[in-house]
């Protein structure tokens, strides 16, 4: 059902872009400068639609079929996972080379 929903206001959008694609040829016919504008922002939302249903749309789709909410690339593991590996221990000055720093145990 939530794929269904999601691949039809992808496909809304493209007819509204078809629709700005019209008004803004109306406007550039009739010396507009605005048409041209519009176009532009219509070219825009083009490229982001088909990232939308090529790209996003499908990673949702896969990550829901696993009994996730999340897409399928964020699924490696919790935020709290992710950041605990991505720790480093802090240096400290010890006061001289070689030896152990007090507040961590690691040789400087």
């Amino acid at each position: 059902m939530g794929e269904a929903r999601l691949l039809f206001w992808l496909r809304l959008s493209f007819l509204v872009d078809a629709a700005f694609v019209a008004l803004a040829v109306l406007l550039v016919l009739d010396g507009e400068a605005a048409g041209w504008y519009l176009l532009a922002f219509t070219a825009l939302r083009v490229v982001l639609g088909v990232v939308a249903l090529f790209w996003i749309a499908p990673h949702l789709i896969r990550g829901r079929d696993a009994g996730t909410r999340r897409p399928a690339s964020l699924s490696g593991g919790s935020a709290g996972d992710r950041w605990q590996s991505a720790r480093r221990p802090v240096m400290r000055a010890s006061g001289g080379r070689g030896k152990p720093d007090a507040a961590s145990g690691m040789e400087l």
